[in-house]
């Protein structure tokens, strides 16, 4: 839709950036290559953390960051604990809330609840979740995930999510909710599974 000879359009142009993003922000000599072959990589998944770190710092509130597997999540999420990575993601930096998308629905419940309520203590806003602050201490104690005090605001959350999954499928994460969205990779189907053998048949 245009307005006012494209004025909308030039508006949107000047806030929303879409692109691929090749090589650390700031430092372009780590390159990110998400092929699959280089997945397992720790050169990757070390210059893919550092990748997003960077960008948490300037996104304000909600960032989702989508994986193309559960597989390739715990890898990198594991991979980013050893290197304390998520840390300092988590907590040195006070940038974001590390929310983890989990597989079973009770858990997925308390861990929107956790992201809604982290974005909204960036701002100053009382929490969406009060009535279920229980649930969502539990999901940070069960994910091994620090519940932030009331009064320690970041810049927001970040949830780490599957393509296909939950997160990306049906819930309407708008405005603040999802300031920045990240694609690791391109989500093609796993060939190999069976499902998806079945269908090619």
């Amino acid at each position: 839709m245009l307005r006012s000879g494209g004025s909308l359009l030039l508006s949107i142009l000047f806030k929303v950036f879409v692109g691929s993003v090749c090589s650390v922000p700031g430092n372009p000599l780590l390159k990110l290559n998400g092929s699959y072959k280089h997945q397992d990589s720790v050169i990757y998944q070390d210059n893919l953390g550092q990748a997003v770190l960077e960008l948490c710092k300037i996104i304000p509130f909600g960032v989702l960051c989508f994986f193309p597997s559960y597989g390739l999540l715990e890898k990198v999420k594991s991979r980013w604990i050893a290197t304390g990575l998520y840390e300092r993601l988590n907590e040195v930096c006070q940038v974001k809330d590390v929310v983890v998308e989990p597989r079973t629905g009770e858990d997925f419940d308390r861990a929107m609840g956790s992201y809604y309520d982290a974005i909204a203590r960036s701002k100053g806003e009382p929490l969406r979740q009060t009535a279920k602050k229980t649930a969502g201490q539990n999901f940070f104690k069960k994910a091994k995930q620090k519940d932030q005090p009331a009064g320690k605001a970041k810049t927001g959350a970040i949830f780490l999510a599957v393509c296909r999954g939950k997160v990306s499928e049906g819930i309407d994460l708008a405005d603040d909710n999802a300031r920045g969205v990240i694609v690791v990779g391109i989500p093609y189907p796993n060939a190999m599974d069976n499902k998806e053998m079945q269908q090619t048949r």
